[in-house]
């Protein structure tokens, strides 16, 4: 703009790229790539909605509401879920059924090699709880109902 403008500025790259390296350190995130992991084929009735949850007093991850940033994250007991596949879509294995980001690491080394920690496993595990379906049999149709919800990648 200022160039645009025809106004005389200098800009010390140095420095900036400095602020923004320091910058980096502050904060530590983590993301992870929810995968459905059984065998079967199945019609998804419901799932979790997109946006920023918590874990409360008791360990129960709660939705907190929704959002398409997970920039307002205070603290490693709130997670932001993007969800990928919403209801009237189908799961398999290996599937995404979302993205999970988080403040903290998700990650620990045991044993000399990276694992996931007893915190990630329970995010899994939580928003995995929130997907439920109707199994594929062969030829057998179902049918959802009229309004199955709006998400990121929801047909209309």
């Amino acid at each position: 703009m200022l160039e645009f403008m025809e106004v005389e500025f200098e800009l010390d790259i140095e420095e900036i790229n400095a602020r923004w390296e320091a910058l980096s350190g502050a904060d530590t995130w983590s993301q992870m790539i929810i995968k459905e992991t059984s065998e079967t084929v199945e019609l998804l009735t419901a799932t979790p909605a997109t946006g920023q949850y918590h874990l409360d007093s008791n360990g129960a991850l709660v939705f907190g509401r929704a959002a398409v940033d997970w920039h307002m994250l205070q603290n490693e007991s709130e997670a932001f879920f993007l969800r990928i596949y919403g209801p009237g879509d189908y799961r398999w294995k290996g599937g995404d059924l979302g993205i999970l980001v988080t403040k903290g690491r998700l990650q620990v080394r045991r044993n000399g090699s990276p694992q996931l920690s007893i915190r990630a496993k329970h995010f899994i595990d939580s928003i995995r709880a929130g997907f439920t379906g109707l199994q594929v049999d062969g030829g057998v149709q179902h049918e959802l109902p009229a309004f199955a919800g709006i998400g990121v990648k929801t047909r209309w």
